[in-house]
Formats: C-alpha cells, structure tokens, sequence
C-alpha cells in the first residue's frame, strides 16, 4: 500500500498569495469556489493507488477540517500530523522517522491541478524501473506546446528540458539516503555554477553543451548516493504547473474554468 505525504509548510509570512487571500497557509487560498488544497485531497482521495496513511506536513488536520468540503471530512480525518523542518527533505525524513512506511508519495499544497492519472504514471513508471527513488518530470515541449506564457526552470539534458513536477517517491527505505541529495539539488537547479559540486565540472559542462542525457544524469546520482534514483515522465502539461504567485493563481484558475 502506498501511504502520501503532503507538504503544506508555505506560511503567511513568506506567501504573497496568503497575505492577498487572508489566509495562514497557501494551502487555504481559494481557488475556483474552493480552497486549493481541495483540489488535490480530491485527487488523491480518488486514486485506488493510494491506501496506505496519509501524512500532512505544515498544517495541521484540525486546520485543514475547517471549513472543508462535505465530501472530504471522512478523507481528511485520516490525515495524519507530520514532522516539519527546514525544507522538504527535512520534512520527508522526519515522516518517515514518525513512523511513515515505504513507498511514500511525496506532493506539494499547491499542485491544485493534479489527477490521479498522474499519480498512476509515477508509480507505474516508479514500479518499471524498479528504482528506490522516483522522481516525476515533465518535458519542456509538452508544457511550451500547452502553455507557451508560463515561465518553468529547465534543466538541460541531451536535446530537451525537463521541469519538477513536485511529484516524488521514496519506494523502498534506501530511498532515504537520496531525500538529502535532492534537496540540495533542489536548491541549486537555478544555478548552474553551484550545480558543479553534485554533478562534478566534468558532468556539469557536458549537461550545459547538451551532451549529456536524462539518463546519464540519475545514473551519476545513483552512483554517488549508493541507491537507483529514476526519472518518470509524465506526459500532461498541467503535471508541472504549480501555484507559486499571482501569475500562477490566474493561470491554474483559467485552466480549471476550462475544465468545469
């Protein structure tokens, strides 16, 4: 059974979103007729994947009940309380130390626009490749096809981009040992200098000239973490689009009114 994670630790302070809406968390930003967590609680609520424990990092599930949809009191009620930290990984491990069993799947607040498709693609593609860590990516010309106006960070493997997807799972507990690696990852994927003490200058520069690919770049991470860390595609545009500012709001807003 596979048991989730979310991740709800964007505080009012530090949230634009949250200080325009009036709120103490991004996850209680209202977005079309509801909160935008609902969306998501929705999506996993619905996908037969899912059965292990859910696990709510950042918020708590008395919060998160209040003035929740009828329809997901029963799903909210299971959410467990997880443990917090600095960052994601912090979080991640600290679950996981709290007793949260592998595989866990790893998703963010603020991903209003995923479905349980999605959902299936990483496990199944996590499952394939029989790897201890997955990760789930979109390509930049799914998302340039799709919505030609968002701006995404890509990172540069071989002849194409890739974008996160805030979509992670750790399948087995050697999965653990790469948590700390991604985050540091995580937090230099906007600059590429940085990037050189995970990747080497030798790697880094063969990933800028394009000539190094997908593959080759987790090959290299599994290598050097001592566990198979994978990439999954997920071929759906909206995969990749989360709600970080107002643009984002406007943009996921259009997308579910199109939807409705």
């Amino acid at each position: 059974m596979t048991s989730v994670l979310i991740l709800a630790g964007s505080r009012r302070e530090d949230c634009p979103l949250c200080l325009e809406a009036d709120v103490s968390s991004k996850a209680l930003v209202p977005l079309h007729g509801i909160r935008m967590i609902d969306h998501m609680l929705r999506t996993l609520r619905d996908s037969p994947a899912l059965e292990g424990d859910v696990w709510m990092s950042g918020l708590c599930p008395g919060e998160l009940a209040v003035n929740a949809p009828a329809d997901l009191q029963e799903f909210i009620g299971r959410i467990r309380p997880a443990g917090v930290g600095d960052g994601p990984a912090e979080a991640v491990l600290a679950t996981l130390k709290a007793g949260a069993e592998t595989p866990l799947l790893v998703t963010t607040c603020d991903h209003p626009l995923l479905t349980p498709s999605m959902v299936t693609c990483l496990l199944d593609g996590a499952e394939a490749r029989d790897c201890d860590f997955a990760v789930g990516l979109a390509t930049r010309t799914v998302i340039s096809q799709a919505y030609p106006q968002t701006k995404r960070t890509y990172l540069p493997f071989g002849r194409e981009g890739y974008s996160g997807c805030n979509l992670f799972l750790v399948r087995t507990p050697l999965g653990q040992s790469a948590v700390a690696f991604w985050q540091d990852v995580g937090e230099d994927r906007k600059k590429p200098w940085k990037l050189a003490r995970h990747l080497s200058l030798g790697t880094l520069a063969r990933m800028l000239l394009g000539r190094l690919d997908l593959e080759e770049v987790f090959a290299f991470g599994s290598r050097r973490i001592r566990a198979k860390v994978s990439p999954v595609i997920i071929p759906t545009a909206e995969a990749a689009i989360d709600v970080d500012k107002p643009a984002d709001l406007a943009l996921v807003s259009s997308i579910l009114a199109k939807a409705a």
